[in-house]
């Protein structure tokens, strides 16, 4: 059973197994190997996020992009959702109009600043959220239905 392991994770050059890390190309002769998904070998030194430099292992979280490792804050960065209310990226729950996300905390109308729950009537009306109620009292029966979005 252990060779059967060793044939699905390492390859054999004469008796000793070498594993390649992703980053230096260099054979990983340590006793630990960092492995990220999908199946991306390190070094523990090499491991390190592409854009800050910053060491990654068990203590944090590793985002793999292309091949390229990022901590989770650069890799929101570059590549996460930000929000068109407070245009900050979002790192937990989007609430998504369209195109758009939104933190749940800045989904609100923009009259009344009430937040907006999944279920609840919404329009978008000059990149603005509105309550129906509000959107209703400021604009009457004028045709906002175009850009109206139920949740």
């Amino acid at each position: 059973m252990l060779h059967d392991l060793k044939e699905l994770f390492v390859t054999e050059i004469g008796s000793v197994p070498t594993k390649v890390c992703h980053r230096c190309k260099e054979p990983i002769m340590d006793r630990f190997v960092m492995r990220v998904h999908p199946n991306y070998e390190f070094h523990p030194a090499c491991l390190s996020c592409a854009s800050c430099h910053a060491t990654l292992d068990e203590s944090c979280t590793c985002f793999v992009r292309n091949g390229i490792p990022y901590c989770k804050p650069d890799y929101f960065k570059f590549f996460g959702v930000h929000c068109n209310e407070c245009k900050e990226v979002i790192t937990d729950r989007v609430m998504k109009a369209g195109d758009r996300g939104y933190h749940v905390d800045c989904f609100k109308c923009s009259v009344c600043m009430v937040k907006l729950e999944p279920g609840d009537y919404y329009t978008i009306y000059n990149d603005r959220i509105y309550c129906k109620d509000d959107i209703e009292a400021l604009y009457g029966d004028n045709d906002t239905s175009s850009s109206a979005n139920g949740m």
